[in-house]
């Protein structure tokens, strides 16, 4: 497997397309680089996406309709380095808790990524009322999938507080 590609985003801000270019290019996907390209472009110019990006971290969510309209469903796409993409979902958690967003579930794969999302978990258990669950999405690709029940209080934009 080669070796991930980081830019860590205090020395080199990325833009979007490259972070998302950079990203698909390093994880196995079951379509050829041009193809998934084509889909996270078509994806992100539907009119329930919204792309947001932190860091060399980029969000792309749905938001639902009607009486799920404060729900999402997204992913992301990051180059940045552990510590970065970590603080980069705090901020990222924060912008949907303000917009009015109850809920956010992603899925994500790989056992270093589940390892940063439980660092997440931890940091919202202590100091917000903000839950995280995590569930194995499949057993044997180690996919997982993270729910985000927000509550009232401010999440912290950083691990460090």
């Amino acid at each position: 497997m080669p070796r991930m590609r980081v830019i860590d985003s205090k020395e080199e801000l990325v833009p979007e397309a490259r972070i998302v270019v950079l990203s698909v290019d390093q994880v196995n996907t079951k379509y050829p680089l041009a193809v998934a390209l084509a889909l996270i472009a078509k994806e992100g110019s539907m009119p329930s996406a919204d792309t947001k990006q932190f860091g060399n971290t980029v969000f792309l969510t749905h938001r639902g309709v009607g009486e799920n309209q404060n729900k999402t469903v997204g992913r992301a796409f990051n180059i940045d380095t552990a510590r970065n993409y970590i603080n980069n979902v705090l901020v990222y958690l924060e912008y949907l808790r303000v917009g009015g967003i109850t809920h956010y579930t992603t899925m994500f794969s790989g056992s270093e990524v589940f390892k940063l999302i439980k660092i997440i978990e931890r940091t919202l258990e202590n100091s917000t009322d903000t839950v995280v669950f995590i569930k194995e999405a499949t057993k044997s690709d180690s996919e997982y999938m993270a729910f985000v029940k927000f509550g009232k209080q401010r999440i912290p934009e950083s691990i460090d507080g």
